[in-house]
């Protein structure tokens, strides 16, 4: 059953938002971030440290994150698409089975739900909406506890009904077979081996 809320109660639960800076963590995470960045450093402060370095040192420091976070060292983060062709190939038949109907239903409910453009003088002056895919789009799929597959079906196939011309599949070092499959049946030829921030 639906819970229905009321406003208030809604504000101080569902919708409740705590400030970044005020949240608290638990502290066997805090400790082993402060293992990594040193004493008093927040997760948020580590993600900052992360994406300032990779701004500044590039795919530098994208090999130390992955070297120090994820304990991988890649020369190349790129998965070459016949790594995707052969776990799609090597893949249990009644797992592949699933995922291609999964990405056969995902496509079909999405194709379902165009949002349309509309023009209308009658509310005085030209008003409208115009609805156009971007360009580019980076998904990010996790992986690192439990393959998720379905976050890269969720995320690639309707942005690909949207008309996204280039879409970039970032996933933890060493994917599960089902991921790589999955983007070789949404025909994804670009996915990285990359975690976390950095990713």
């Amino acid at each position: 059953m639906l819970n229905i809320y009321d406003v208030p109660t809604a504000q101080n639960t569902i919708l409740k938002r705590i400030p970044l800076h005020t949240k608290t963590y638990p502290p066997r995470l805090v400790k082993s971030v402060e293992a990594l960045f040193g004493k008093g450093v927040t997760p948020a402060g580590a993600v900052s440290i992360i994406l300032e370095s990779i701004s500044q040192d590039g795919d530098a420091a994208l090999r130390k994150w992955s070297s120090l976070i994820d304990k991988t060292e890649l020369e190349d983060f790129r998965i070459p698409s016949a790594d995707l062709k052969a776990a799609y190939k090597n893949l249990d038949p009644s797992l592949l089975a699933a995922l291609q109907l999964a990405v056969q239903r995902i496509r079909q409910f999405h194709e379902h739900q165009p949002l349309p453009n509309w023009e209308t003088d009658k509310l005085g002056g030209i008003l409208g909406q115009r609805v156009t895919a971007v360009e580019k789009a980076g998904v990010y799929v996790p992986g690192g506890t439990a393959p998720l597959p379905s976050s890269l079906l969720m995320s690639v196939i309707p942005a690909q009904v949207a008309g996204v011309e280039q879409i970039i599949v970032c996933t933890p070092p060493n994917p599960h077979a089902s991921i790589l499959a999955c983007g070789y049946l949404c025909g994804i030829d670009q996915v990285y081996q990359l975690g976390g921030a950095q990713a």
